[in-house]
């Protein structure tokens, strides 16, 4: 470049530069607040000097996001994470890789690496995750913010929601790429129609918006783009409902609920939301299945149409026992008459191939009830499963586990009466052991409490229907009351097995691997708590009955974040309303 033509541009660029000193664009108000009623919950940015590359005054202007009551946790949670990002930001938090404190888990709030917002639709999750876009923008100059779409065909909503929440004289450019604001932030919108075209070096914040219609491989390459500065991958999805649809939100929301991952979670309740109709959302109704209903609308968790347990939904019956239930397993058991002393009931479904084994149960009631079928709570609290083990081995890993034999009680697949693991034929006595079959081998290793599924049939097992039926009626009966569940922290495999058991052709799948622990904890259900004719005879299932579908002692309700979608409204100037 020739001489002349630097200078040139020297001299255009400073001409540039006294112009904007001159009539006053040297200074913008940059600024951004979230209001509750008058009340600023959260507040970014204010005057910007062009010339200094910096905040250098209080903003007499910016624009005001009139926020909804249901957003205020969600607002002020994201303060929170904001104040400790900071200085995380700046300076990550040094770590020893010689101490073993440095590989726990930190869930606090204020130091998650990623949050999902998820709920039914029209409760504006993409809405809120712009805006605190937006915000992080205005917070930290020269940051980089990405948007994320399944496809570049998605943009739509992302550009209307953007384009009127940032002001105009807030932009040095904007490209069909997104927006470069005058503090040298940028908002970059993207595409996860390929995963890995997301490795484009590093990001400090990622919005991805519909995330149940990407894979999870999107999620982790844009976890690994924020780890320079400890920023945060923001999900917004709505709960699967087609097979199309991904699933890891779904454990997503279940992990980060249990504090089982470094990140929170926030559900949008529509049905909270005063600025929208909400009289048409509850009239679907009667116009779509309860499942569909349930997600769509309430947006619930549920399981997949084709799953056995398809009423078992992660957030609501995979959690510890809370303290304000009693364990009743003595008493209970004693009172359904099979034994005096028992503590725990094993079921066990017996096959060496993928493994044998099964959930362990306690029983729980309220404080100063008398426990019976029609209160009694199933809770369970661990497993005893071995790849390739035998009897023997079962036995073994019980007692190592602390299951006594003497307060133990094994309710087992029927047939095991007459066959056993190791068996070609069904009177081929096993090898080194006495009698013809796993009871025999079992009560020769010291647990002799052990019992078929039915009281009935003794050598028989109940019908997979009768047993799904018991099975599905505890996880959540016709109104809606919950009564098994399960510690996925003591037996996760048999929770993942609950969920991941699928029907084909309408019947429980009898070659999935997940069969036989579905079996095993479906054995005990069947037996305490049994759906089949009161005349003890096989045959049709009973109707769901109002002995049993008595009202929900429900769970401490999660939390619920609602934003409402009006848009943003007509606005004044140092008071231009951008509603979210």
């Amino acid at each position: 470049m020739s001489s002349s033509r630097t200078s040139s541009i020297d001299d255009a660029i400073e001409r540039r530069r006294r112009e904007r000193s001159d009539d006053g664009d040297r200074f913008v108000d940059l600024r951004i607040d979230f209001e509750l009623a008058g009340q600023t919950l959260l507040s970014a940015g204010g005057r910007w000097d062009r010339r200094l590359g910096d905040f250098d005054a209080e903003a007499s202007a910016g624009v005001v996001v009139e926020i909804h009551a249901g957003q205020r946790r969600a607002v002020e949670w994201f303060r929170l994470w904001l104040a400790a990002h900071v200085e995380r930001r700046e300076s990550p938090s040094p770590i020893d890789m010689n101490d073993p404190d440095a590989f726990e888990l930190d869930t606090d709030p204020a130091h998650v690496y990623s949050t999902l917002f998820a709920g039914g639709r029209r409760g504006g999750k993409t809405w809120i995750a712009v805006g605190l876009a937006v915000c992080y923008a205005i917070a930290f100059p020269g940051a980089i913010v990405w948007i994320v779409s399944p496809s570049d065909q998605k943009h739509d909503e992302i550009r209307r929601y953007a384009g009127n929440t940032i002001a105009s004289e807030w932009l040095d450019a904007e490209t069909v790429d997104g927006w470069e604001l005058v503090n040298g932030s940028q908002l970059l919108l993207k595409s996860a129609y390929v995963d890995d075209g997301l490795k484009e070096g590093k990001a400090n914040l990622i919005v991805l918006n519909e995330g149940q219609m990407m894979r999870q491989r999107a999620y982790t390459v844009s976890r690994g783009a924020i780890v320079d500065a400890s920023g945060l991958v923001l999900v917004c999805a709505n709960p699967p409902v087609e097979s199309k649809d991904q699933p890891w939100v779904t454990d997503f929301a279940a992990d980060a609920a249990a504090g089982r991952r470094a990140s929170v979670f926030v559900e949008f309740n529509p049905l909270d939301n005063p600025h929208i109709d909400r009289r048409a959302l509850l009239a679907m109704r009667s116009e779509v299945d309860e499942r569909t209903f349930a997600i769509e609308v309430l947006g619930q968790f549920r399981g997949p149409r084709d799953a056995v347990a398809w009423n078992w939904i992660r957030l609501e019956n995979e959690i510890p026992a809370p303290q304000r239930l009693v364990d009743v397993t003595a008493e209970f058991l004693r009172r359904v008459e099979e034994g005096e002393g028992i503590d725990r009931v094993l079921g066990l479904d017996v096959q060496r191939v993928p493994y044998i084994g099964g959930a362990v149960y306690q029983f729980f009631a309220e404080a100063n009830a008398a426990p019976t079928i029609d209160n009694g709570y199933a809770w369970i609290t661990g497993e005893v499963v071995l790849d390739g083990g035998d009897e023997v081995d079962f036995c073994n890993e019980a007692r190592s586990k602390g299951y006594d034999p003497e307060s133990s009680l094994i309710i087992c697949d029927a047939t095991a009466e007459y066959q056993h693991s190791r068996r070609r034929e069904a009177d081929v006595k096993p090898p080194e052991w006495s009698g013809r079959g796993s009871f025999d081998i079992i009560r020769g290793e010291g647990y002799r409490r052990i019992k078929p599924p039915s009281r009935i049939m003794r050598r028989k097992n109940p019908p997979i229907a009768d047993r799904i039926r018991a099975f599905t009626s505890m996880i959540c009966s016709g109104t809606g009351r919950r009564r098994l569940f399960a510690d996925p922290d003591l037996a996760p495999r048999t929770c993942a097995a609950i969920r991941e058991w699928r029907t084909v052709h309408g019947v429980p799948s009898r070659t999935s691997d997940h069969a036989h622990l579905g079996d095993g904890a479906s054995y005990p259900i069947v037996r305490l708590f049994p759906r089949i004719l009161r005349s003890g005879k096989p045959g049709a299932v009973d109707p769901v009955s109002e002995r049993v579908d008595k009202a929900a002692v429900s769970a401490a309700a999660p939390l619920r974040i609602v934003p409402p979608t009006r848009g943003p409204s007509p606005g004044r100037r140092g008071g231009r309303v951008r509603g979210l």
